[in-house]
């Protein structure tokens, strides 16, 4: 009966092959893509991927299957190796080489490596299976979003298994929930004879299984095993639900079959056949294997054996008594492949500091800070050491400030600063940390009292200096002028103390840079020209690329204002220029934004349209909504200024469809008044005024009174123009 049940679930969920026909009709699309198959726990999603696999074997269409491990914190390199086909070497090659350009955050390493993999021609079509997405990193999700954008012509096509929508703007395939219909058909499938009794006996296992189809196999199996007569009384009284029937299963397990259950567990995707018998020095396991599918507490796939409902066996795994789990994990440790042996052993708590310092290490070349969070944490438990924990709580505070986590941030700051001064250990990188993540938080002069309070022992010239620079930029946002100027020439003297000459230009260039910034607020454009050129003249000498980019970025602002547009413009393309050597995202998006500006100023609409359009493809690539949105509304209006209003349109549309999607009210109204002014301008007086409505029923359901005020002031001038003015 267990077969054949297992049979009719499948083709239920399979239903004559549609989900996966609909997932080859995507996949025939001539483009990058992500196609999610959202079904929740128990949905039969390991029922569509053996049938989509078998059906792309039998159609002789490449895939690759990517089933993410469970104890490994990220999955970027396994998803790059697929992409491109290379090797482990070629990796740590390539991201030692990354490393030059000190890359802040994960997209801009990205963009340094999909350009370089670009110029070899290792960006090739694929089709890659990852089931499922829940064991995914967000990292490693964060690099597909990327790629799709970035490669969107080499055809690289991810098939994701989930519980959930994912993935923005994915081809999307949810999984149908069997209703009483359904469940009655599957009855009268697996027991033809019972004929129409099977209408009443379905709508109560729907109402227990809530069409939960694990659920269903569990009552259906329980009822038929011994008669072919249902009995509900014992599923009425209790709860039943994923965590219980498979706890059930795991207890009923005799002792050798739930050994083989935890060394799968924790062979981690690789648990062949071969790897369980020697991991578990067994000399037979096939009977014991099968019983375990039968239980479907595991799936096999392509020779390979995975776990399936993963908490609850983590769950009894780590209830077992401390000598036996540990029995299990150093038999694990001792067969695994070396590059997944530190993760798996920080997180089974058998980790040496070793061990924590190389997981660091390679996490920190990757920028995954939500990762090096985890880590960080677990590392913190086991340091007693005060300098040491205090350099652990510094690293926390930075990841999560990179994060836009400031208040978590500033809270692992004042743990350290706390025990450094408990400890009288050195304050100075603790406060200067404390103090950029207030001023971040908007709350400079708290920063400032911080900063005053605590001061930076005299040998350490450069940390002085860099606390100076940011105390100097405080000021500058209280517009303490005087203060700062004074701060910034006693800074540039004390400069003159370092011996390292590429330190001592960077530094001088900082503060000159600065002092271009105060003369640029003081209206005195001359002076802030002659800072900036001697900040580039200084970042010139050391090849700061970081630096000249901003400087150029300066300049070319100054000599737009001052009206000299062929100036500026050289200025912003050196910038431009400079941003892209050093792979700077960001920069390159304001660069070009910079560019359309002054383009359009000059009343060239089309370079400046395309110059708009390269910044959307950057902030598409960095997945920033807002100003993915902020620059779609930019070409709308730089489309409406010059007559083309169906283009227009298209791209206000772009940014609505990315506002609606993400519930980003402000912009949903933003743009509504921007489609209401098109519509206004191109004399469709009645679609303006409908979008202009929209835009004031949505300000009130938000309560968003700025929005409204717009709003109603657009729907005024309009009627006032027709001559309405009762209206």
């Amino acid at each position: 009966m267990d077969k054949k049940l297992e049979e009719v679930l499948g083709q239920f969920v399979t239903n004559d092959n549609t989900i996966s026909n609909n997932v080859l009709n995507f996949l025939e699309l001539d483009n990058s893509k992500i196609i999610e198959v959202i079904g929740e726990s128990g949905s039969g999603k390991s029922y569509i991927l053996r049938n989509l696999i078998q059906i792309l074997k039998d159609k002789s269409i490449p895939f690759e299957f990517y089933y993410p491990r469970l104890f490994q914190y990220n999955h970027f390199k396994q998803i790059l190796q697929m992409i491109t086909g290379i090797n482990s070497q070629q990796y740590a090659d390539i991201i030692d080489e990354s490393e030059k350009f000190n890359f802040k955050n994960k997209y801009d390493l990205f963009y340094f490596l999909t350009e370089y993999l670009s110029k070899k021609k290792l960006l090739k079509s694929k089709n890659i299976i990852i089931y499922e997405n829940f064991y995914l990193d967000e990292y490693t999700r964060d690099f597909i979003k990327y790629i799709i954008q970035y490669a969107t012509k080499q055809n690289i096509q991810f098939i994701i298994f989930t519980r959930e929508d994912a993935f923005p703007f994915s081809k999307k395939i949810e999984i149908d929930i069997p209703g009483k219909e359904q469940i009655a058909n599957i009855l009268q499938d697996i027991l033809p004879k019972k004929g129409k009794s099977v209408i009443s006996e379905s709508e109560i296992i729907h109402n227990i299984s809530s069409g939960n189809l694990s659920v269903i196999d569990y009552i259906i199996n329980n009822l038929l095993s011994k008669n072919k007569t249902f009995d509900f009384d014992s599923f009425l009284k209790k709860k039943i639900d994923l965590e219980t029937i498979y706890s059930q299963h795991i207890k009923e397990l005799n002792p050798k079959q739930r050994k083989l259950l935890f060394i799968i567990f924790l062979l981690d995707t690789d648990a062949s056949e071969t790897r369980i018998k020697k991991a578990g020095k067994l000399t037979s396991v096939t009977k014991d294997l099968n019983a375990l599918l039968k239980t479907r507490l595991i799936i096999e796939s392509e020779g390979k054996y995975y776990v399936k409902k993963v908490a609850v066996i983590k769950s009894f795994f780590e209830n077992l008594p401390v000598k036996e789990r540990k029995e299990y994990s150093k038999n694990i440790l001792n067969s695994i492949k070396p590059e997944f042996k530190k993760d798996l052993s920080i997180l089974l708590g058998d980790a040496s500091a070793k061990c924590f310092e190389e997981s660091i290490s390679s996490l920190t070349k990757l920028n995954d800070y939500q990762s090096l969070i985890n880590v960080y944490k677990l590392y913190l438990k086991l340091i007693t050491d005060p300098k040491k924990k205090i350099e652990i709580l510094l690293n926390l505070g930075k990841a999560n400030r990179m994060l836009g986590k400031l208040d978590i941030a500033a809270e692992h700051f004042r743990k350290a600063l706390k025990l450094a001064v408990e400890k009288s250990l050195a304050l100075g990188e603790v406060v200067y940390n404390l103090a950029k993540t207030l001023d971040t938080m908007n709350s400079s002069a708290f920063a400032l009292e911080l900063l005053k309070k605590y001061t930076t022992d005299s040998d350490e010239i450069e940390l002085i200096l860099k606390t100076n620079l940011l105390k100097a930029e405080i000021l500058l946002d209280l517009e303490k002028m005087d203060e700062v100027i004074e701060l910034a020439e006693t800074s540039l003297h004390i400069s003159d103390q370092i011996k390292d000459a590429n330190v001592r230009f960077k530094i001088k260039a900082d503060f000159r840079k600065l002092k271009g910034r105060i003369a640029y607020i003081l209206d005195d454009w001359k002076k802030a020209e002659n800072e900036f050129s001697e900040a580039e003249t200084l970042y010139s000498k050391i090849n700061n690329i970081e630096g000249l980019a901003a400087i150029y970025n300066n300049l070319g602002v100054l000599a737009m204002f001052q009206g000299e547009m062929k100036n500026a413009e050289t200025l912003y393309q050196k910038s431009l220029k400079s941003e892209k050597e050093r792979y700077n995202l960001n920069g390159i998006s304001t660069s070009q934004c910079n560019i359309g500006s002054l383009y359009e100023d000059r009343g060239d609409y089309k370079r400046s349209i395309n110059s708009l359009n390269e910044a959307l493809e950057i902030q598409k690539l960095l997945n920033d909504k807002f100003k993915t949105i902020s620059i779609y509304i930019n070409i709308g209006v730089s489309y409406m200024d010059n007559g083309k209003y169906e283009k227009a349109e298209e791209a206000f549309n772009n940014s609505l469809e990315i506002a609606v999607e993400f519930n980003m009210y402000k912009n949903v109204i933003s743009v509504l008044n921007n489609l209401g002014a098109l519509f206004f301008k191109s004399g469709n007086f009645r679609k303006a005024i409908d979008y202009y409505e929209q835009a004031v029923k949505k300000s009130k359901d938000s309560n968003f009174s700025e929005g409204l005020i717009k709003s109603y002031n657009n729907l005024g001038e309009l009627f006032e123009i027709r001559g309405e003015f009762n209206l």
